[in-house]
């Protein structure tokens, strides 16, 4: 289902940046390069480097991982399989005179998940 011109809109600091195929491809790289940088991290790099860049109904996904926008940020969230306990893996990008960078990684854990 890979969609050659997807693009999305995300709110970012105090502007609304439209994002296309180019550039959901240098986030995800960016990403993978700081989980491949980071010794907590480092285990979910190959999931996102095995993954291919595709949307449906306005949502960007790289294999299991989505693009969101949380707090006005841009984030890219690793979506685990359904389970009692789920761990989420999120990277945070920031946005600074055009340039994009890893703002951070960090786990969600939710409990309760069937």
């Amino acid at each position: 289902m890979e969609n050659v011109s997807m693009t999305a809109t995300f709110a970012v600091d105090d502007k609304e940046l439209t994002l296309g195929r180019e550039q959901f491809e240098a986030l995800r790289m960016l990403a993978l390069d700081s989980l491949t940088k980071s010794e907590r991290y480092r285990e979910f790099a190959p999931d996102l480097e095995r993954s291919h860049l595709w949307s449906m109904d306005g949502v960007v996904r790289a294999g299991r991982w989505l693009f969101e926008n949380r707090n006005r940020q841009v984030v890219l969230v690793m979506n685990p399989p359904r389970a009692p306990v789920m761990r989420f893996i999120v990277v945070r990008f920031a946005y600074d005179d055009g340039h994009w960078s890893v703002a951070g990684i960090s786990d969600e854990r939710v409990t309760g998940a069937r």
